[in-house]
């Protein structure tokens, strides 16, 4: 597959997936129950909660802030501090993730897995893994990637990608940029996501009720007009013979 497919189609098709995928699992009516961990195990997802967040968040100053990200490494003490936070959070958020598959792939859990958390269990965990890579393999990421990577993401959202950013670069910072896409398809299909749609299907409801019978209507005519056109060839080859 070529670059250009990679990273000037891959990105729209996942943001197109992701919002279709979204509106799906906002209109289904299959409720989400929310299992209460012990709690021990509810500690050990808080730690590891702050630490995404975190993490995402230093993501976030990276798109949002290079020129400030710049200046803030012009120190070596600083720049130490922001690779030194990025690699322990890294490494923690990792620990919990090979936890993760390993107890589904041990099938420690009582309930059944959805296969959409084993998916994106799996590629948060290539995603982690060659952050954490690409943080030991090429030092100082956080000066590169706003250099390369920044202009490239705001290339994607000004619709206009600059392919040659990063089809020049490692392949693991390629399989890192792709594995965003990938994660970023499968998250509306998650227990995490159908857990955040809940509040947003609550407000639907309550702003589509009114709509609800000419809805109702409209596709009970629609289904009856298919089942007619289904119906006609049989019927027709009956009367023939």
């Amino acid at each position: 597959m070529s670059d250009h497919v990679l990273f000037a189609v891959v990105p729209y098709l996942a943001m197109v997936a992701f919002i279709l995928g979204s509106v799906l699992r906002i209109s289904a009516t299959v409720p989400v129950a929310a299992v209460a961990p012990g709690q021990d195990a509810a500690r050990r997802r808080r730690i590891v909660a702050v630490c995404a967040i975190a993490l995402a968040a230093g993501h976030l100053v990276l798109l949002g802030a290079p020129h400030a990200v710049l200046r803030w490494n012009r120190s070596m003490a600083r720049l130490l501090l922001a690779e030194g936070a990025g690699i322990c959070l890294g490494s923690l958020c990792m620990v919990a993730v090979a936890r993760s598959l390993w107890g589904r792939r041990a099938g420690s859990s009582t309930r059944p897995q959805p296969l959409g958390d084993t998916v994106a269990c799996t590629l948060l965990g290539i995603e982690i893994g060659t952050g954490l890579s690409l943080a030991v393999l090429y030092r100082w990421a956080s000066s590169w990637s706003v250099v390369t990577l920044t202009p490239y993401a705001v290339s994607v959202l000004k619709l206009g990608p600059r392919v040659e950013l990063v089809a020049a670069t490692p392949f693991l910072v390629r399989l890192h940029v792709f594995c965003t896409c990938a994660i970023l398809v499968v998250l509306p299909f998650t227990t995490v996501a159908s857990l955040a749609f809940v509040p947003v299907q609550r407000v639907a409801r309550t702003v589509l009720a009114p709509l609800a019978p000419a809805y109702c209507s409209a596709r009970a005519s629609i289904v009856a007009r298919i089942r007619r056109i289904v119906r006609v060839p049989g019927s027709l080859y009956e009367e023939e013979s």
